[in-house]
């Protein structure tokens, strides 16, 4: 019998040796992601709006509205916890004598997903000095291309009682919209 016990007590500190060098039935790693905060927006459906302001009959203003919803506001939002980004618009210089006005269309489109920023719902009359025209945007993204995101219309007609400041001539009046992302 002593021989069994020798055997048995030889056998019970090999397993407590095996079992205390082997891993357990869980086990952990650290996994580190970053997300930045992030900001772009792109213009799709065009590079540039054309308009003719013509003459047609003596005697009349010039044909003067005109309007074009080609373009699409396409943006990507990651914006901090409790934050949100806006979308503003302007204009590099007025042209003397014409209004430029801009509608931003509610969000459309199959492909974004998230916190989709508000458009206005009003024409807004463009200027020098940067608008708010879609606020609220949380993380999200629109889609990218046409018929994904804000649909803008453009539209051009001449200033009330400012028929005298407008400048005629050869070389086209070229102008520059801005559209910027930024925080609330």
């Amino acid at each position: 019998m002593k021989i069994i016990k020798l055997s048995l007590s030889v056998f019970a500190g090999l397993t407590a040796s095996y079992l205390m060098g082997q891993d357990s039935n869980v086990a952990t790693h650290s996994l580190d992601i970053s997300i930045p905060e992030v900001a772009l927006v792109d213009i799709e459906g065009g590079a540039s709006i054309s308009y003719d302001l013509t003459a047609n009959e003596a005697g009349n203003a010039l044909a003067s509205e005109s309007s074009d919803s080609d373009l699409w506001l396409n943006y990507t939002s990651v914006v901090a916890s409790g934050a949100t980004n806006k979308i503003t618009v302007q204009i590099d210089a007025l042209v003397p004598g014409v209004d430029i006005g801009l509608d931003v269309a509610a969000y459309s489109g199959t492909s974004g997903d998230g916190i989709m920023g508000t458009a206005p719902g009003t024409t807004i009359k463009l200027g020098t000095e940067a608008v708010d025209i879609i606020t609220g945007i949380g993380s999200c993204y629109t889609g990218n291309g046409t018929a994904n995101g804000h649909q803008l219309t453009y539209d051009i007609s001449l200033a009330s009682g400012d028929f005298g400041n407008i400048v005629g001539g050869s070389a086209d009046v070229s102008r520059t919209v801005t559209y910027t992302i930024v925080g609330e």
